[in-house]
């Protein structure tokens, strides 16, 4: 087993040795349903649009949808990575077992595309700050729940900080005018 293969194992039996709180479950569970489906994020994206924050709207979609197509049909395919409930022995499962594969993490992808598109193009901290903390929560969630290796996790943030610099770039391109959020 490779170096970063055993810190995922040792990081996720770890997280299985300790009996947390009901509390702490109960809100990591609502930090990775917050992420299901990207429903939460294209009401984000739909604020900004209402809000006259074309750009950040925009930006947000557009990097939502290359998430969907890199994430869901390219990269995840073609990893076929096991989630560490299938693939590591007498692991306790918090939520029901999602049925794609693990890597990289959708959920975390698309709320990392969501900071990474508002420090890219919102001046207001407080915004910059809420979209990280919910970000982190939900990527944390994730390996919280077993559903994700930590490696999982830090891939989609990655793919997060391409898509949004990618989309972003795309989205300024256009003739958009965007009020600062």
């Amino acid at each position: 087993m490779n170096f970063f293969t055993n810190i995922d194992h040792n990081i996720i039996y770890w997280l299985n040795s300790i009996n947390f709180p009901t509390i702490i479950d109960n809100i990591m569970k609502f930090f990775t349903h917050l992420g299901d489906y990207g429903l939460f994020w294209i009401l984000i994206a739909l604020v900004f649009i209402f809000k006259k924050q074309l750009k950040t709207g925009a930006s947000l979609f557009t990097s939502l949808t290359f998430s969907l197509i890199s994430v869901n049909l390219i990269l995840k395919p073609l990893f076929q990575r096991l989630r560490p409930f299938e693939a590591l022995n007498n692991i306790n499962l918090l939520i029901s077992a999602p049925g794609d594969y693990s890597f990289p993490s959708g959920h975390t992808t698309a709320a990392f595309i969501c900071f990474f598109t508002i420090v890219l193009t919102c001046k207001n901290k407080l915004i910059k700050y809420l979209s990280f903390v919910i970000a982190f929560l939900i990527g944390f969630s994730r390996i919280y729940l077993k559903v994700h290796f930590l490696s999982d996790v830090l891939a989609g943030v990655v793919v997060a900080l391409l898509l949004s610099l990618l989309s972003v770039y795309l989205i300024n391109k256009t003739t958009l005018t965007n009020k600062t959020c």
